[in-house]
């Protein structure tokens, strides 16, 4: 689901993604290091591939607003905040889980830039915030600022 401002555009219940280092498997044929996606990230593309058609019309709509924030001013890039809604946040004793978001902001930027069809070299700045649920998802909002 998307909510739209125009100062901002939210991406609610975006799907969890793997960690950089679950995304690719790689080995050793014949001498030559091969590199693949993972089982993970497969099974990640597809609920993101129903995410994105869940999103349906909204997606050419969040389009245009990033282009008009572009129009606006030459210089706006985009601040973009994930919140990572993990139920894997603790272990069984209640010390927290040796797991870290950071190493799946990559794969989330990666597929906002696509959906927004643009690149991810605009993500000027951002937050990263790891929140105790329930619930696997992300929330992520993207809004424009300027650089000097």
């Amino acid at each position: 689901m998307l909510i739209f401002s125009e100062s901002s555009l939210t991406f609610k219940s975006f799907p969890f993604p793997p960690s950089i280092n679950a995304a690719y498997s790689s080995f050793v044929r014949n001498g030559k290091l091969i590199r693949c996606k993972s089982p993970q990230y497969v099974a990640f593309n597809k609920v993101f591939k129903e995410y994105e058609d869940v999103l349906g019309y909204d997606t050419p709509k969040a389009q245009d607003l990033i282009k008009r924030w572009f129009k606006f001013h030459s210089r706006t890039v985009l601040n973009i905040e994930c919140v990572f809604y993990d139920s894997r946040c603790f272990n069984k004793d209640g010390t927290i889980k040796k797991s870290d978001v950071f190493n799946r902001v990559k794969i989330t930027h990666d597929k906002i830039a696509d959906l927004l069809d643009i690149d991810d070299r605009f993500f000027w700045s951002g937050n990263t915030i790891r929140v105790p649920s329930k619930e696997h998802y992300v929330d992520i909002t993207v809004s424009p600022s300027q650089y000097l």
